[in-house]
Order: C-alpha cells, then structure tokens, then sequence
C-alpha cells in the first residue's frame, strides 16, 4: 500500500495470504457444508477489476480463460511471487499501481469465484450462486477515511448478492459493482465511478 514501509516482496506475499490463499481455505473447509439455494459472496473491489487492473494482455488472458483452474490460479500468484522478487514483475505485464499487492490479491479473488462459479454449475446440491461484489469506495481506517460511501452504503450490494432469490437466473458468476449492476469482469468497461 502507499507508504507502507514493508518491502513490496513481503507486501506480496502477506496480502496474498491474507485475500486470495487465507479465503481459498475459507472456501474449501465451508463449501462442502453448503445445502442447496446457498448464496456465497466474495469481497472484491475496483482493484480487483481484471479489465482495468491487469496491464498485460497475456497475463489478462490467463486470468479470463473460462479453462483457468485453482491449480493455474495458484501458480499465477507463484509467478507474481517470483516476479516481484526478481524486479521483472512490471515487464511481465502485472500492475503498476501503489496498491500492487492489494490488486492482484483481488483480481485472484475474482478469478477464484469464476472458477467456484463453474464447480458449483456442476455440484450436485442445486442453485448455489457465487458472486464476487466491489462494495465501493467505504469510509474504513484501510482508505484513511476517504471514501464518500457510509459502511452501510458499502454493505448493499454484498447483502444484494446474499439475499438472492431461489433458482434467480442472474446474477450468478458475476462481478457485481456496488450500484448492483453487473459488471464484465473480463472486457469491461470498468465504471469510472467508485
């Protein structure tokens, strides 16, 4: 984050264990205790927006292949490792930003619930929906308090996604923003808007 005075290397690395790794863990020892009509909603943000996020088309590619597994996604975070170790992680097409760690742990995070998206498209137990939602730009000790949304406001939309109906048709898989629209995750555009 800006004007942490951690390294970027050990940045990476706590981020990820914390919003990608710690919530696959999460994922793995609940899912299977989910019944059916369960809602499941990931907390992402504009950071986590692959279109407006990820700069380097190869690397886009990768995190939008319907293909993408948990073991590819796992691996992509090893070469964001690695790549931040070596200093070649901005030539490899990974983002530039001051928050570089945050928002590629949140681009993983939305990669993740595509591919839990999918799983669940094949589960047995009926109609469970995942959703990943950006919940805006919130008022939180994590901005400094310059967010212009109430914590409040910031719920919406993640109660939005876990309040769904049964056997709704959408949204299911999607990239939902804080104004309850749905997003393209992958193409974009990414609203300019917090």
């Amino acid at each position: 984050m800006p004007g942490a005075p951690e390294p970027l290397e050990l940045q990476v690395v706590e981020t990820l264990k914390t919003n990608y790794y710690a919530l696959k863990n999460v994922c793995n020892a609940l899912f299977p205790l989910l019944r059916p009509h369960a809602r499941v909603v990931t907390l992402s943000s504009i950071a986590g927006h692959l279109e407006r996020m990820v700069p380097g088309e190869e690397l886009r590619k990768k995190f939008a292949d319907p293909d993408l597994t948990e073991e590819k996604l796992d691996q992509l975070m090893q070469d964001f490792v690695r790549d931040v170790k070596d200093g070649s992680y901005k030539e490899k097409g990974w983002p530039t930003v001051p928050y570089t760690a945050y928002a590629v742990s949140k681009v993983a995070a939305s990669a993740l619930t595509r591919i839990q998206h999918q799983r669940f498209l094949k589960d047995p137990r009926e109609d469970i929906v995942i959703n990943h939602v950006h919940p805006g730009y919130v008022d939180t000790d994590l901005v400094g308090h310059q967010g212009p949304l109430t914590t409040d406001q910031g719920a919406e939309a993640p109660v939005y996604a876990a309040l769904l109906p049964a056997n709704c048709k959408s949204p299911r898989g999607d990239f939902i923003w804080h104004t309850k629209e749905i997003v393209d995750w992958v193409n974009g555009p990414c609203p300019s808007a917090w």
